[in-house]
């Protein structure tokens, strides 16, 4: 059936993250300027992962891609008490990815941003729970917006007819706009990812 030839891959990892220059625009006249230095804590829950779901067409597979991306940030300045986005800087992305040899593969993907923010300044914050490991992007507290980019290579092996696993390495570019309470945050990220998962056909 069409649905038996899906192929859906799990991945677990870390990410490691570039700093970045922030800017917390409360207004014209208030803005808040500080150097970020991002941590992903990628195995302490919520974990960070990938969730893919591959069609092959043709000689290529095109691929719908969630990763579950979370930031931290804490050398905050003075007036910011929290800057978390943990419930998901999540990157959703349409993929294309084809082999270079038998075992070696690339891919590449755009899309866009779902970021849920816990972010705290003077005090005040727009906050709402989300969803924790699996976001609910439905629900309030999410953002869509911007964009986001990847290119990854990745090894894949195969021990049965149905199993497989993988193990990859991306470079992504993402960027989007976060409301906070009162203003808003650019928020870009460069990060490299390191993941090992399972794929079933």
């Amino acid at each position: 059936s069409y649905a038996m030839a899906i192929e859906i891959d799990i991945s677990l990892g870390e990410a490691y993250n570039i700093d970045q220059r922030l800017s917390i625009v409360n207004s014209q006249d208030d803005i808040i300027e500080f150097d970020a230095i991002f941590k992903t804590n990628g195995l302490e829950s919520p974990q960070h992962y990938s969730i893919r779901f591959i069609k092959e067409l043709k000689t290529r597979n095109v691929e719908f891609e969630l990763i579950h991306h979370k930031l931290y940030i804490e050398n905050l300045p003075d007036r910011v008490s929290r800057f978390e986005v943990t419930d998901g800087y999540n990157l959703l992305l349409i993929n294309i990815s084809d082999n270079i040899t038998n075992d070696f593969s690339y891919r590449l993907g755009i899309g866009t941003v779902v970021s849920h923010p816990y972010i705290v300044v003077d005090g005040q914050t727009n906050y709402k729970r989300g969803g924790g490991l699996i976001p609910k992007f439905w629900s309030d507290g999410y953002h869509w917006g911007g964009i986001s980019t990847q290119i990854s290579g990745f090894y894949k092996s195969s021990f049965s007819d149905k199993w497989s696993y993988h193990i990859e390495t991306k470079l992504i570019y993402a960027n989007t706009v976060v409301p906070i309470e009162g203003g808003e945050v650019e928020l870009p990220n460069t990060s490299i990812h390191i993941l090992f998962g399972l794929s079933r056909k």
